[in-house]
């Protein structure tokens, strides 16, 4: 259907990775920075 998803990184989750995949909330998400991933992070 053309639709584009993007291949989400750093346990980020959603067609456009704009929120944290389940189980991975240590923080509010954010997008990241050419400095810091801002990486989904879950316990462990």
């Amino acid at each position: 259907d053309g639709h584009l998803v993007c291949d989400c990184k750093h346990n980020t989750a959603g067609d456009e990775c704009e929120r944290c995949k389940d189980f991975h909330f240590d923080r509010p998400w954010t997008r990241a920075t050419p400095r810091d991933a801002n990486e989904c992070v879950g316990k462990m």
